[in-house]
């Protein structure tokens, strides 16, 4: 029997390079992957028929993805989008944003403030 969760969504690098999914903003595509036997056996642009379980567009990543944060960047993603994902543009968005925003105390507590509740919550 074949597991289907729906409505996921993929880091395109590490779907096939040949596939032809398209990547959001922010490189994730949304899609259901099929499981047999404890494998994934197919992925698909979400036009599955039947039986499957809605993942809600949980993002679906590798085993051993090491998943952390730095208190600091928490929470100032919108407003400093990585356009290329490289290390480079990362680090220049990065300091665009703290230049127009970590000086500010407002802004730093409401991201330290709503990362730690959500850390908790969860």
């Amino acid at each position: 029997r074949t597991l289907v969760l729906s409505r996921v969504r993929v880091p395109r690098s590490l779907l096939p390079p040949s596939s032809s999914f398209v990547s959001d903003a922010e490189g994730l595509v949304d899609c259901d992957v099929h499981i047999l036997d404890g494998k994934i056996s197919a992925i698909d642009a979400g036009q599955t028929v039947g039986p499957k379980c809605d993942a809600g567009g949980s993002i679906l990543l590798s085993c051993f993805t090491d998943a952390h944060t730095h208190m600091i960047k928490t929470h100032g993603h919108p407003r400093t989008r990585n356009p290329t994902g490289s290390i480079n543009d990362a680090l220049r968005v990065e300091l665009i944003d703290q230049e127009a925003n970590w000086l500010s105390e407002e802004d730093v507590y409401r991201r330290m403030d709503f990362a730690i509740a959500t850390a908790y919550h969860y």
